[in-house]
């Protein structure tokens, strides 16, 4: 052997022991996946007769299902139409009652309403600060309904103040 072909054996500095077999690995590797793949192939195509035989029979019994199926579908429908037709009266005759009621009780029903918000406005305020709720709730009742704002005179009578006749 000449100093040439045994200085390439010899590895370099920086280079290891296995560099140089790297090209040989790499072109192993590349041979299992190439006879991996051809495998895999093979696998498929004689497997493919049995896939596509089995999908045919799967979808026969789906198509053999839904004609199975279809009378009573269609007879269900028809049984649910008939069922809203025969209904409809009835709810239309409730929706002109409930108006009806609305309409007649419509204080009430304001009442209840504010009624139900006081109520759940108790319930969420945290119980130190419902004293201040009802002091502003108290207020809000008592206050008159004014459309300018306060000029600082009221509608009473000054007790000190003539009368006037």
């Amino acid at each position: 052997m000449s100093e040439r072909e045994t200085d390439a054996e010899q590895p370099t500095e920086g280079e290891t022991a296995a560099e140089p077999q790297a090209p040989a690995l790499g072109a192993a590797l590349r041979r299992f996946a190439r006879s991996a793949q051809e495998a895999t192939r093979e696998v498929t195509q004689a497997a493919r007769p049995h896939i596509e035989q089995a999908a045919r029979r799967a979808s026969e019994e789906a198509r053999h299902a839904a004609e199975v199926a279809r009378p009573r579908a269609e007879e269900l429908a028809r049984q649910a139409r008939a069922a809203a037709e025969a209904a409809r009266p009835r709810a239309e005759q409730a929706a002109r009652d409930t108006a009806r009621y609305a309409r007649e009780h419509e204080e009430e029903l304001r009442s209840a309403g504010g009624s139900g918000a006081r109520a759940a406005a108790r319930i969420v305020t945290p119980r130190p600060l419902r004293p201040a709720l009802d002091a502003l709730e108290e207020g809000l009742r008592g206050a008159p309904e004014r459309d300018e704002p306060d000029s600082g005179t009221t509608d009473e009578p000054d007790s000190n103040a003539p009368e006037r006749s």
